[in-house]
C-alpha cells in the first residue's frame, strides 16, 4: 500500500504503514520472551488483538499484568498513536476520549489490546481490499432533514454525529436514546 496522497509528504505530514500482522507476532514473541513458550496471541482483527485467555489461566497469568506488558511494548511501534487494554477501559479514569473509545468497545466481543494508529497512516490487512487510511480530520458533508414541519434554511452552526440522534428523536416526538450525551440542534425546528 501507498501512503494517502504525494500531498501528505509534500507538507511533511508524517505517513507510513502498519501491519498488525507483524505486530502481532512481534507481540508473541515478545509474551514468550517474557513468559514462556505458548500462542499468546489467539487472533487479530480490524486494529484489535485477542490473547490466548486459555493459555494464560492455564499457566496462572495475570490477564490485567499481560494486557498492560503488552500495550506498553506495542505503544513503542512507528506509527502507533496509543494502545488501549481491554483491563484499563473497564477500570481506568475516564476522559472525553477514552469515553469514545469506550463506545465501540464490549468486554465479551471485543479485543484485548486496542491499537490507535496515527493519523495519515495506513493500515495494511492480508486482504488488500481491507487496507484504509487513519484520517482524524474535519469533513464538511451538508446534513439534510426532510419532512413535514421542517421549514427549509442554511443552518452554519457546526453539528457533531453524536447530535443527530436526539434531533431525529424530538421530531419523532419519542425518548432519545438511553446513551445520548449531546443536546438536540436548537437551529432546526
Amino acid at each position: 500500500a501507498e501512503p494517502e496522497s504525494p500531498a501528505l509528504l509534500k507538507y511533511k505530514i508524517p505517513t507510513g504503514e502498519f501491519y498488525l500482522n507483524r505486530c502481532a507476532a512481534l507481540l508473541n514473541i515478545y509474551l514468550m520472551a517474557a513468559y514462556g513458550e505458548g500462542q499468546y496471541v489467539e487472533t487479530y482483527h480490524n486494529r484489535q488483538i485477542y490473547l490466548n485467555r486459555k493459555l494464560i489461566e492455564e499457566k496462572h497469568l495475570s490477564l490485567a499484568e499481560i494486557q498492560s506488558k503488552s500495550a506498553d511494548f506495542l505503544i513503542q511501534f512507528s506509527g502507533v498513536n496509543n494502545v488501549y487494554s481491554a483491563y484499563g477501559l473497564l477500570l481506568g479514569a475516564w476522559t472525553p476520549h477514552i469515553d469514545k473509545i469506550k463506545n465501540g468497545f464490549h468486554r465479551h466481543r471485543s479485543g484485548d489490546l486496542m491499537i490507535d494508529v496515527l493519523p495519515g497512516w495506513v493500515i495494511v490487512n492480508d486482504n488488500p481490499m481491507l487496507n484504509k487510511i487513519v484520517r482524524y480530520a474535519h469533513a464538511p458533508i451538508p446534513l439534510i432533514f426532510m419532512g413535514g414541519g421542517t421549514k427549509p434554511e442554511i443552518i452554519d452552526t457546526p453539528v457533531g454525529i453524536d447530535h443527530i440522534a436526539p434531533t431525529l428523536a424530538y421530531f419523532m416526538r419519542i425518548r432519545a436514546p438511553n446513551a445520548c450525551t449531546a443536546a438536540l440542534l436548537e437551529d432546526v425546528r
